[in-house]
């Protein structure tokens, strides 16, 4: 089975011939996205790098750093979508899988351990909801279990492994 790239500007159906992939705009996006939680990383940390600096208050109607997360990985699935050329096969899903498993693994479970170290009191039920990547802030499946205490970055690895897998 072999799927056809979805190119803008395309809309003949001919999706034949090879055509670059690359989209300035989409890298756009992805930039936006990224820069929206950088400074929402920087401006939420209230007096911590300045105590003289007060956000404006609109700043308080754009808390999007969480969405822009969200989108971010929207955007990179859609990129690694259109990165493939090979067609598709349960070999090439299980050694995109694998490849995944070996990039994030190994160094999420270190992760793991530094925080339990940090925080050695953790909960048995987050620990496990962790190691299985169901840490998240949004509640689906009537689930919402909060992230390491040691290690609150560890919320989006639940979302890498849901829009990438």
């Amino acid at each position: 089975m072999k799927f056809a790239k979805m190119e803008p500007g395309n809309i003949s159906g001919d999706f034949s011939k090879e055509k670059s992939i690359y989209n300035s705009n989409l890298d756009g996006m992805r930039g936006l996205a990224a820069l929206s939680v950088a400074s929402s990383h920087v401006l939420f940390l209230k007096n911590f790098l300045d105590p003289t600096y007060h956000p404006n208050i609109y700043f308080g109607y754009l808390p999007a750093a969480h969405s822009a997360v969200l989108l971010f990985f929207v955007f990179s699935g859609y990129v690694i979508g259109l990165t493939t050329t090979k067609e598709f096969s349960i070999e090439q899903a299980y050694n995109y899988i694998l490849r995944r498993a070996i990039r994030i693994l190994p160094i999420y479970f270190i992760a793991i351990c530094l925080a339990l170290l940090a925080e050695p009191n953790e909960k048995l039920n987050v620990v496990l909801g962790n190691l299985f990547f169901l840490q998240n802030f949004d509640k689906y499946f009537d689930l919402s279990l909060p992230p390491l205490t040691g290690d609150g970055a560890v919320w989006s690895l639940n979302y890498e492994i849901l829009y990438y897998s």
